[in-house]
C-alpha cells in the first residue's frame, strides 16, 4: 500500500514533530519550515510564495502549523505586530493553498488542516493580535 503524501508547513512545531513520530509508518511527510532546526525540513517561508518548493505529483493533504502570537496587552500591540501575525497566519496559508492547488487536485481524497489557537475563538488576556 502506498503511503499518503502529506505536506507539513511549520514542521518544527512540537505538534508537527509529534505527528511525524507517531504517523510516519502511515504517511510520507514533506516538511517545510522557516528555520533549520530539523535537518529533514525544507527551508521555506510561507509568507513568501517564491520560497515554497515545487512538489511533483499529488499531495493527499496539508497541515498548516505556522503561527505567531504576540503576548502583550492590547494597548502595547503595534500595527506592525498585527500585520506580521496576519501575514503568517492568513496570507501564508493562502500562499500554500495557491502554490499547491494543482497537487491537491491530483489526489482522490485531499484533506487540509489549519492549526489555530484557542485564542482565535475565545478571548484570552494578552492574545489580542491572534484573537
Amino acid at each position: 500500500m502506498t503511503k499518503r503524501k502529506i505536506l507539513l508547513v511549520g514542521a518544527n512545531s512540537d505538534l508537527a514533530k509529534d505527528l511525524i513520530v507517531n504517523n510516519s509508518n502511515e504517511f510520507d511527510f514533506i516538511c517545510l519550515s522557516r528555520k533549520s532546526e530539523n535537518q529533514d525540513c525544507i527551508i521555506a517561508n510561507p509568507t513568501m510564495e517564491e520560497t515554497l518548493p515545487d512538489i511533483d505529483g499529488s499531495l493527499d493533504g496539508m497541515v498548516y502549523f505556522p503561527g505567531t502570537v504576540s503576548l502583550k496587552p492590547f494597548k502595547m500591540l503595534t500595527n506592525e505586530t498585527f500585520i506580521n501575525d496576519f501575514t503568517i497566519n492568513v496570507l501564508g496559508t493562502i500562499n500554500c493553498l495557491r502554490k499547491y492547488e494543482s497537487n491537491f487536485k491530483k489526489s482522490e481524497n485531499c484533506s487540509i488542516v489549519l492549526i489555530s489557537s484557542v485564542a482565535a475563538t475565545k478571548g484570552m488576556p494578552f492574545h489580542g493580535s491572534i484573537g
